[in-house]
């Protein structure tokens, strides 16, 4: 999973354009990135630090090349609740992933979808109130 997640990382800082293309393609299909949704809420949630951080930075790559109404293609993150929730409420240390997160939950919420999505979200689902717990 860490190996696929820099190749999607390198992949969407090569050809920046794909990002897009997914996105688009997103409505329609369970898309790439609902995968790696998947695969990141998993990780998060059973602790494992090695997956999580190229998954993040994969994602923010992603988040970095896409237009604000586009990044509705990556709600599967903000459903992953509980997964950042395990995540942020660890203690924050100079190696933990407190700023990755906070980084792209930024990139996130410029989304005023993915906004309204995660505000509606019950408190242990709610990736803003995680964030707030810091």
């Amino acid at each position: 999973q860490r190996q696929a997640a820099r190749v999607v990382r390198m992949w969407l800082g090569l050809f920046p354009g794909h990002t897009r293309e997914i996105a688009a393609a997103a409505p329609q299909t369970e898309g790439l990135f609902d995968v790696l949704g998947d695969i990141l809420q998993q990780a998060m949630e059973s602790q494992a630090d090695g997956e999580i951080l190229p998954l993040l930075l994969a994602f923010s790559e992603a988040a970095c090349n896409l237009k604000v109404p586009e990044l509705v293609a990556l709600k599967s993150l903000v459903a992953a609740g509980r997964g950042w929730r395990s995540v942020l409420l660890e203690e924050p240390t100079p190696d933990s992933l407190h700023l990755p997160c906070l980084r792209l939950l930024e990139a996130l919420m410029a989304s005023p979808e993915l906004f309204a999505m995660a505000h509606q979200a019950e408190s242990q689902e709610n990736i803003l109130l995680a964030a707030a717990d810091l």
